[in-house]
C-alpha cells in the first residue's frame, strides 16, 4: 500500500488499511507522539477508536505545552475515555546523562507527574528527538517497544522513509496528529509554517490568559 496524503482523509485510508491486516489490532502497536501541540489529538483519537485501533499516546511531562494545564488535561483525559492510553515521551536533553540511576529516577518522575494529569497509569516510555544524538539509555527497558524487535514505521518531519506500507507480520507504527489534520494536501514547508503559527498562537493564549490577570489586578488599585 502506498503511504496515503497527510489529510484527514487520507488518515482514515491508512486506519481502515490497518484494520483489515490487523484485526483487533492484534500485532499492531500504534503510537502517536505528541511533539508540537496537544490540540487535535482527540480528533484522530476518535478516527483510531472508529476503525477498532487502541494507540498509545507519548506525552512530555516537561515541554513548551503544558499537559496539565485545563485545555490539555481535558482532551489527555477524552483519548482516555477513547480507549487509549497515555505514555511518556522522555526528552533526555533534560536528563543527567551520566548517572543511569538519578535518569532512572528521573523518568519515574516524569512518569509520576503524567499520572497526576491522566489518572491512568505510564506502562509505556519513548523517547523523544532521537535524531538529536544522544543515546536512548532507556531503549532496552520492557516498557520501551523499540525493545520489542517490531519492525518500526514513522511519519516523523512528516515524512515517510519509504515510498509504501508492506504490512509486516509485527508493526510498531509511529505517526504525529498535527501532521494529518488538515483537510487538504500541503507542502512540507508550507505545513511548517503554519505549525509554528498555531504554536505561537496557543502560547501566546496562555499568555493572554496571564495578561489578563495583571490588568484585573491593576484595575483593581
Amino acid at each position: 500500500m502506498r503511504f496515503p496524503p497527510f489529510t484527514i482523509d487520507g488518515y482514515r485510508q491508512l486506519c481502515q488499511a490497518l484494520a483489515e491486516h490487523y484485526p483487533g489490532g492484534r500485532n499492531l502497536y500504534m503510537r502517536h507522539d505528541i511533539d508540537a501541540h496537544i490540540t487535535g489529538a482527540d480528533i484522530i483519537g476518535a478516527i483510531d477508536s472508529e476503525y477498532g485501533i487502541r494507540s498509545t499516546w507519548f506525552v512530555q511531562a516537561a515541554a513548551h505545552y503544558n499537559p496539565a494545564s485545563h485545555h490539555n488535561r481535558a482532551i489527555l483525559r477524552r483519548l482516555i475515555w477513547q480507549g487509549h492510553t497515555i505514555g511518556l515521551h522522555y526528552d533526555l536533553a533534560d536528563y543527567p546523562l551520566d548517572d543511569f540511576d538519578a535518569a532512572l529516577e528521573r523518568l519515574v518522575e516524569d512518569s509520576a507527574l503524567l499520572v497526576l494529569v491522566t489518572g491512568q497509569k505510564i506502562e509505556h516510555v519513548t523517547m523523544h528527538s532521537p535524531t538529536l544524538g544522544h543515546e536512548d539509555m532507556f531503549r532496552e527497558l520492557p516498557m520501551n517497544p523499540h525493545s520489542w524487535g517490531w519492525e518500526y514505521v514513522s511519519d516523523s518531519c512528516r515524512a515517510w522513509r519509504d515510498d509504501e506500507l508492506r504490512f509486516p507480520e509485527k508493526l510498531h507504527l509511529n505517526t504525529h496528529h498535527e501532521h494529518w489534520l488538515k483537510t487538504s494536501v500541503m507542502e512540507r514547508d508550507e505545513f511548517a509554517a503554519e505549525l509554528e503559527d498555531e504554536m505561537t498562537a496557543e502560547a501566546f493564549g496562555a499568555w493572554a490568559t496571564i495578561r489578563q490577570e495583571w490588568q484585573r489586578n491593576l484595575a483593581q488599585r
